[in-house]
């Protein structure tokens, strides 16, 4: 029978595992979601704007969506950051010094060691996933809107 801490660790490797598969694997599909929908959201702002009754539906729905779809990225990167974060404190905190068997404290030690590196999601391991680049980007694509409105009311 395994003991707790031996799950635990195998839980934090498969973490390791999994975040590094799910950058490679979608480092190309968060470029293209992020830049998709910096354009989508500044369009459905511009459609927002010149929209009157009824037509105001469309694009707000339009923008709502991309907002969604981008906080469910950013959300929940944000939220394994978080808890990857937490891990050294719950494992300095926990009874580990009074353990007797030294394999298991130095096992310990080791987890320690090795949870300091931050688990993070990026984009082409350039740019993190999380809540700051969620607003960043709506920042941005109003950024676009405000400048694509100067140039065509010139």
């Amino acid at each position: 029978r395994k003991s707790y801490f031996v799950k635990c660790v195998e839980q934090h490797q498969f973490l390791l595992r999994f975040v590094k598969k799910t950058n490679k694997i979608f480092n190309i599909a968060f470029v293209i979601q992020f830049s998709a929908s910096i354009v989508c959201i500044c369009i459905a702002n511009m459609m927002l704007v010149q929209s009157t009754g009824n037509q105001l539906y469309t694009p707000f729905v339009f923008m709502v969506s991309y907002l969604n779809e981008l906080l469910i990225y950013c959300f929940t990167s944000n939220m394994l950051s978080y808890e990857a974060e937490l891990l050294p404190e719950f494992i300095y905190r926990s009874n580990w010094k009074s353990l007797e068997n030294k394999e298991t404290r130095r096992d310990v030690m080791f987890l320690l060691m090795h949870s300091q590196r931050p688990l993070q999601m990026t984009v082409m391991s350039l740019y993190e996933v999380n809540m700051t680049s969620y607003l960043k980007i709506i920042r941005l694509s109003f950024s676009f809107y405000t400048f694509l409105t100067t140039v065509i009311s010139k």
